[in-house]
């Protein structure tokens, strides 16, 4: 297992490969196994700028230097010795003056020959007198700092540059921009994503963008919804590009991600019951509730008439969603027009297909599917109405209390949903709504799914506590 010998590094193959490049202390012998002046100044270099007392053969012969400790992430050909990182020089574990070094002799060149005066020299010839103006000669020496430092520079731009483009280097060490750009919370997650959809990305040699950049284009998407043109000039990529890697990289994530919504075991149900769940609702099988999404006005008369939203006042889409009484999102319908009501869309779609009998389902006053939930032997719990009556009873307005304390978690589920993915906040444009001609789902649908198997991966959204 190659691992990091420069000190307090510690990186090593299994933990960090994908993210870091590992390399061997240079040997003293060429492609001949004959000594090779070069290659032995090269490898002392190396063995210098480690600072280890404790090197032996055995490990530099089976020692690395990780990626981390070169300006840009690999050492430089033999043959570029005025490359920085013919040498390891970054985080080396000690304070290292050799830039710095660099840098003030560098600074001292430059200054001396601004500070360069004209002397003229007179030459008394038998014929004429002319003057001549003759700079001092600069040094070999000079030269060789000046580029050295010129080097230096170009590579740490390269470096910043790289940051500036999304890559893996822009994540690894900041949860930060990871949660900003990705609505995940942590590098980890974002790596655990990143594996699991990286053998279904596919690149060639015209791909502007790396698999790791064609990812992170999607989830910002997703996270801040910018136009493809604003992601476009962050990556460096035409709007039409943009939008193919968004639609392609999609269907890999909706392929994915769907299996991270699953109706879970009621074993495991029972097993893992919240605390404010145990007295009341400890048989809760899901706790269902709508959302809507707004869309542009369809041009077709019908489809505008079937997508307005009385509720909204606007044309949207409507999802049915049920979550797990520990917040997990379990289910999540295909999309139906605005103007669909509850009712409708729960008993349309399959969601009573997964219920079995003795389960306890959690749903607000819109609900009114008590005889469907029945044949499937369940039990369904709404809130109570008045239906004529002036007032609730006392034991009427307390049941409503205790189960609006528990059935407000879906509503925080789909609030956190909608925060995290700002894409679910504005309105989408009508191409959303299309299929492809062999499939039954729309793009919506499976953007939906894939915000929901986002929110999947972070942590639960209700203690067990």
């Amino acid at each position: 297992m190659p691992f990091c010998m420069v000190v307090n590094c510690g990186r090593t193959s299994i933990r960090d490969g994908p993210f870091s490049s590992f390399f061997r202390i240079p040997s003293k012998f060429n492609n001949n196994h004959k000594i090779d002046n070069l290659r032995s100044e090269r490898r002392k270099k190396w063995i210098a700028a480690l600072k280890r007392s404790d090197l032996t053969e055995l490990k530099l012969k089976y020692g690395r230097v990780c990626s981390k400790h070169f300006i840009a992430g690999k050492p430089a050909q033999l043959s570029d010795t005025e490359n920085p990182d013919w040498v390891p020089s970054q985080n080396l574990g000690y304070t290292s003056s050799t830039f710095s070094k660099i840098s003030a002799r560098s600074r001292y060149v430059r200054a001396m020959k601004r500070r360069i005066e004209v002397t003229p020299l007179n030459y008394k010839l038998n014929i004429y007198t002319k003057d001549e103006q003759i700079k001092p000669p600069i040094s070999m020496e000079s030269l060789d700092l000046a580029l050295r430092e010129c080097n230096r520079e170009l590579y740490e731009l390269r470096a910043k540059v790289n940051q500036l483009q999304f890559t893996q280097e822009y994540f690894v060490n900041s949860d930060q921009n990871t949660l900003y750009y990705t609505g995940l919370p942590t590098y980890q997650h974002l790596q655990c994503l990143y594996e699991l959809v990286e053998s279904d990305i596919v690149i060639t040699h015209s791909s502007k963008l790396s698999k790791f950049q064609q990812l992170i284009l999607v989830l910002i998407k997703l996270r801040l919804n910018l136009p493809f043109i604003d992601l476009g000039n962050r990556f460096s990529c035409s709007r039409t590009t943009v939008s193919r890697i968004f639609f392609s990289i999609l269907e890999i994530l909706y392929d994915k991600l769907q299996s991270f919504i699953i109706w879970p075991d009621r074993d495991d149900l029972r097993t893992n019951v919240p605390r404010c769940f145990k007295e009341n609702f400890s048989n809760t099988s899901v706790i269902v509730d709508c959302f809507e999404v707004f869309i542009e006005k369809p041009s077709n008369l019908q489809a505008a008439t079937k997508t307005w939203s009385n509720y909204k006042h606007h044309h949207t889409v409507k999802f049915l969603i049920g979550i797990t009484p520990q917040g997990a999102i379990c289910y999540i319908s295909n999309a139906y027009g605005g103007r669909a009501s509850d009712k409708f869309i729960t008993e349309d779609c399959d969601f009573l297909d997964n219920l079995v009998p003795g389960d306890l389902v959690l749903a607000d006053r819109g609900f009114l599917i008590n005889n469907s939930v029945e044949l499937c032997y369940a039990k369904l719990l709404t809130p109570a109405f008045k239906r004529g009556k002036k007032q609730l009873s006392a034991k009427e307005v307390e049941d409503t209390r205790t189960l609006a304390h528990v059935r407000i978690h879906v509503e925080r589920v789909i609030g956190i949903l909608r925060q995290k993915y700002v894409i679910l906040r504005d309105t989408l444009p009508i191409e959303m709504l299309k299929k492809k001609c062999d499939d039954d789902f729309s793009f919506i649908d499976k953007l939906v799914v894939v915000c929901c198997g986002l929110i999947n991966l972070g942590p639960p959204i209700i203690s067990l506590e």
